[in-house]
């Protein structure tokens, strides 16, 4: 068909003025150059853990048993733990029975149920069975202690009496006959406490005594029920169930009568301050909420609506402020060895125990069972500074957070970091990940240095936001003296080359550890940005905009050129996106796709002779990511001259090869594009590790494609033949297309890819191997639009020889597609020259900048 215009814009036709055209290349969209090759730096560490998607490079994500040093500098295995089954604990801690714990003379103790145990000597340096101290007996039920004047008040929530436990002597007595209280805090020599009576929940008690040596009880009133109380900058803390507030003053004795003094009368005792109103919550507190209430480095620490939260009087806020770890529940919290440790069950499962240093929370321990419950400090008693109970067991574990020496050390057995998810700022992008490492460095030996046991650090990443990981490096050295250590990768040397994703999460992990581990100070990720278009275009040109134009086929233009100049004006000004065809028609091709994933193409396939084994396909998208088989014995073959004088991969029955990456296709929509022959039934062509199925592949004379569900084009598809195939996987609007006919519509199935992707068998090289050719197959991220779709077709159709196979109305049946882009005009200038008569408008040209879109 003769070419009747130069350039085709918005559908109508133009001619260019001779010497006019310019053709250039265009920034991104976004400013960015997409090739540059680009590094994430990770470290220090000292913001901790929990943050899901990197903002900054201090912290990390869930990483289990690891810990900062040199200030956060650095990160090393943390904290030592073993496990200890104690033969004196006759009263097993529960989700419903409460351990409360603190340190008092020389000892830590504990208070369960009905008894309270003492711990072996602070000084003594092997930890050893609970001794009972007190037994109160059936119907006593612990429910706080408190350190008092280096004693330990006992209160308890079944109506007793308060009991004074003698850390010097050993005996416990009643303090003071009739006096109850459920939770309290010793201060200023005195005891502030909460009954919980009936009808008086609100009530706090100040213990006092007279002058005289006579006790006395002073009495204040606040807001609501009391729940608990703590020491806070001086004074006590006391959260009720709306406010939280602060008692502080001092207890006064009052004073006798003075006999020198005429008509002198005593004085009554008084607690001379009353609660000062702090903060009202904003909700009624309930469920587990102010599960622990503790002071640390000056500022208030509680669980609050699933999530730790701390107020810092001194900002003046006066709020709760929500930042720490969150969980289905809490299970204590107490301050030990610098550390705030709070144990919850997480909320994305499992048992944990988190652990804040004042700069950032690490995630120490982490099992699925059973709990960890109600942490308690005993306070360097068997060199150990925190203990952590078990779920109605005897067995609890004991940690050491305090460095005590080479052999009392503070190393963990294992230990990992995991980043956050690296979406280098764009988490719209895809990136191809070129290379990644990993650095361990020390100024000064740390651990045993004299040790010679081997210690195994391994570097991992995910491309599929943690749910498996791949080994890039791993080592493993017996020299603890050794200062230094790296770890690196560079993927481009990967047989399957660079792996390609919008995330990227990066895993260090020792093992094998006993009393020395290097410090990982720094790990590093390097990418290239991809654009998921191809590079943007820039023409620069004018056109012929005058009356009585002649076009290349030799007939007049209809319109004259005031027609042709409006219509360029009004779309510049409109800032509408064009159609544009640029000058000698270039044929279109799938890398216009603008979510192009994949693209392989037999015919680029260079350096291989007929019947030689196809070990390696690179992707035409230029992404980086390649189809690759190890194995000799499974490699499909390469034949010249399969269809229309192009070559072809041959799969025999048993070959296949493997894309080790999701593409970047984390959900539906996602298209895919094949021309091939199949041999016979139950054969695959695609199909990915998690058998999401996401395939196109032939069942008894149908094809079909899958995605937990089946769409099929019925027989009509005899074996031994090319087919063109499109596949759109949208859920219930799925598709799929064969030869250009109309599409079959339904439910595709709702599964995404998961793992590597199969190319010519099913998962993994396991079952439905196909036995035929594949000449070319195109993976998008993004549903095929039918304009998409046909180009394909056409494009396939006439490369391969396969134009028949189209049906007669096809749009590009007769012609292959033309390469088409989406412009805007960004500059236009017109210019008239020779003005004529008034049946003339004259000879003008419109300059134009077209950029693509």
């Amino acid at each position: 068909m003769p070419q009747t215009h130069d350039i085709t814009l918005n559908d109508v036709g133009y001619a260019v003025v001779p010497g006019s055209f310019r053709k250039r290349s265009a920034p991104p969209l976004d400013g960015t150059q997409s090739r540059e090759v680009r590094r994430i730096e990770l470290g220090p560490f000292a913001g901790g853990q929990g943050q899901a998607i990197a903002s900054g490079a201090r912290r990390g994500w869930s990483s289990v048993g690891a810990g900062p040093c040199f200030d956060g500098q650095g990160i090393e295995p943390f904290p030592h733990a073993i496990g200890y089954t104690d033969a004196g604990l006759l009263d097993l801690p529960a989700t419903g029975k409460r351990a409360h714990g603190l340190v008092a003379g020389n000892n830590a103790y504990v208070g369960i149920g009905q008894r309270l145990y003492k711990s072996v000597a602070l000084t003594g340096g092997t930890w050893g069975d609970f001794a009972v101290a007190v037994d109160f007996g059936t119907g006593f039920v612990i429910s706080g202690l408190a350190y008092f004047q280096d004693d330990v008040m006992v209160l308890s929530s079944s109506g007793n009496d308060l009991r004074r436990h003698n850390t010097a002597s050993g005996n416990t007595v009643i303090w003071r006959g009739g006096e109850k209280g459920q939770v309290g805090c010793g201060y200023a020599g005195e005891l502030i406490y909460a009954a919980r009576a009936a009808n008086k929940q609100e009530e706090i008690r100040l213990s006092g005594t007279k002058w005289n040596g006579a006790a006395v009880t002073h009495t204040r009133y606040l807001d609501s029920p009391v729940l608990t109380m703590a020491l806070y900058n001086g004074k006590v803390a006391i959260a009720t169930k709306t406010s939280l507030w602060l008692m502080g003053g001092q207890p006064y004795p009052g004073e006798p009568d003075d006999p020198t003094v005429s008509a002198d009368t005593s004085k009554a005792p008084a607690w001379i301050g009353d609660p000062e109103p702090l903060m009202t919550h904003g909700t009624v507190a309930t469920g587990d909420d102010f599960t622990f209430l503790c002071s640390y480095r000056g500022r208030l620490y509680t669980w609050l609506a699933g999530r730790v939260a701390a107020l810092d009087d001194a900002a003046g806020r006066g709020r709760w402020e929500r930042m720490g770890p969150e969980g289905v529940r809490c299970w204590g919290g107490t301050v030990v060895g610098d550390w705030l440790a709070v144990a919850i069950e997480g909320r994305y499962g499992g048992q944990e125990l988190w652990g804040f240093n004042g700069d950032g929370w690490w995630l120490l321990a982490r099992r699925e069972s059973p709990g960890m419950l109600w942490p308690c400090v005993v306070g360097g008693a068997g060199n150990r500074d925190l203990l952590l109970f078990r779920d109605g067991s005897a067995t609890y574990d004991l940690y050491r957070l305090i460095w005590r020496g080479a052999s009392v050390h503070t190393y963990a057995v294992a230990s990992s970091w995991t980043s956050s998810l690296l979406d280098a700022g764009d988490a719209t992008r895809e990136k191809c990940w070129r290379a990644i490492g990993s650095t361990f460095a020390q100024p000064a030996s740390r651990g045993n240095a004299a040790s010679a046991d081997r210690i195994t650090v391994t570097l991992e990443y995910s491309l599929d936001d943690g749910a498996t990981w791949a080994v890039a490096a791993s080592a493993s050295t017996t020299a603890a003296s050794a200062r230094g250590l790296t770890l690196q990768s560079a993927f481009e040397t990967n047989p399957a080359g660079p792996p390609a994703s919008r995330h990227l999460q990066v895993r260090v992990s020792w093992s094998s550890i006993s009393d020395w581990a290097p410090v990982l100070v720094n790990a590093w990720v390097e990418y290239v940005p991809l654009d998921n278009a191809p590079p943007r275009r820039r023409w620069e040109l004018a056109v012929d905009a005058g009356d009585r134009r002649v076009r290349r086929d030799g007939n007049r233009d209809a319109r004259d050129g005031r027609q042709a100049a409006a219509a360029l004006w009004e779309a510049w000004e409109g800032r509408h996106t064009l159609r544009f065809v640029e000058p000698g028609r270039a044929f279109w091709e799938p890398g216009h796709l603008p979510s192009l994933a994949l693209w392989l193409k037999a015919d680029t396939l260079s350096g291989l002779l007929d019947g030689e084994p196809v070990a390696r396909w690179p992707d035409a998208t230029g992404i980086g990511v390649a189809a690759t088989q190890a194995s000799a014995a499974n490699r499909p073959r390469y034949r010249v001259g399969a269809q229309h004088g192009l070559p072809a991969v041959r799969f025999d029955g048993n070959d296949w090869l493997t894309v080790a990456s999701r593409l970047g296709i984390t959900e539906q929509p996602f298209s895919q594009f094949a021309v091939w022959k199949a041999g016979g039934p139950q054969q695959a062509l695609m199909l990915w590790a998690n058998s999401s199925g996401l395939l196109v592949t032939d069942f008894d004379d149908d094809v079909g494609i899958y995605s937990g569900g089946v769409v099929f084009n019925f027989d009509a598809h005899p074996f031994g033949q090319w087919r063109l195939v499109a596949g759109i996987h949208d859920g219930a609007a799925g598709s799929l297309t064969v030869d250009g006919g109309a599409p079959t519509i339904g439910d595709t199935g709702a599964l995404a890819p998961g793992g590597d992707l199969t190319i010519g068998a099913g998962v993994a090289g396991a079952d439905r191997w196909l036995q035929g050719d594949l000449g070319e197959l195109v993976i998008t991220r993004a549903a095929l639009t039918t304009a998409e779709r046909q180009r394909l077709e056409g494009y396939a159709a006439h490369k391969w020889g396969l134009v028949a196979n189209l049906p007669g109305d096809h749009p590009y049946r007769d012609e292959p597609p033309l390469a088409e882009y989406r412009v805007r005009i960004e500059e236009i200038e017109e210019r008239v020259g020779k003005p004529g008569d008034a049946g003339r408008w004259g000879q003008s040209v419109v300059a134009l900048t077209l950029a693509e879109v």
